[in-house]
């Protein structure tokens, strides 16, 4: 586990959206399988590439979806050590991409990223992108932010509920439910999801 972070891996068969799947195949698919698994195909994942260290806090399904939604959003707005070109994208005139086209790729993301820190407010934002993309779980998180050596179960406990107080924040101002980011509406104006909002379980794989 090195210094208490996610290395390990935990990985998890479940349903996400399938991108190939048009409006009236998702409608064909609710009346043949019900709203719960149209649209939707399974696969591998590993959970903490989704939410870090909050794979361990065993969050609901909305709290896991906003902090994928966070992680997605941070990588997303290009900010900090995020930041990164689309290797993809083909070089202009001999030259890399454009570093005001690498800018303006996040520009959506960084509103929203940029609203919702805002709401959190700089201490609990500081605290979820420690567990979040900083992976690190319960017991580091009572060390770091309770300054305590070795954390008792009562700290532990702790740090797990404040998480996910600042997580269910996070959903409700997302406006996640974790019933899945697909609705009749979305599909119906040709839009797709960009974060998984599956629930994220924490059964670890040998």
């Amino acid at each position: 586990m090195g210094r208490g972070k996610m290395d390990d891996q935990i990985i998890e068969e479940r349903l996400v959206d399938n991108p190939l799947t048009g409006f009236a195949q998702w409608r064909a698919e609710i009346s043949e399988h019900g709203a719960a698994y149209a649209g939707k195909i399974q696969v591998s994942v590993n959970a903490v590439s989704l939410v870090g260290g909050f794979v361990r806090f065993n969050g609901t399904q909305a709290e896991n979806a906003a902090c994928a939604r966070y992680k997605g959003l941070w990588e997303a707005s290009q900010v900090g050590g995020a930041r990164a070109v689309d290797p993809g994208r083909e070089p202009v005139d001999g030259g890399w991409l454009n570093p005001e086209a690498v800018f303006e790729i996040g520009a959506d993301a960084r509103k929203v990223y940029s609203a919702l820190t805002q709401h959190l407010g700089r201490m609990d934002t500081n605290r979820l992108h420690f567990v979040v993309v900083g992976e690190w779980g319960p017991t580091p998180y009572a060390k770091h932010f309770y300054r305590l050596r070795v954390p008792n179960s009562q700290a532990v406990s702790r740090a797990k509920v404040e998480v996910r107080r600042i997580a269910a924040r996070a959903a409700a101002f997302l406006k996640l439910t974790g019933e899945g980011p697909i609705n009749a509406s979305m599909r119906s104006e040709g839009e797709l999801p960009d974060a998984y909002t599956g629930e994220v379980s924490t059964r670890k794989v040998a």
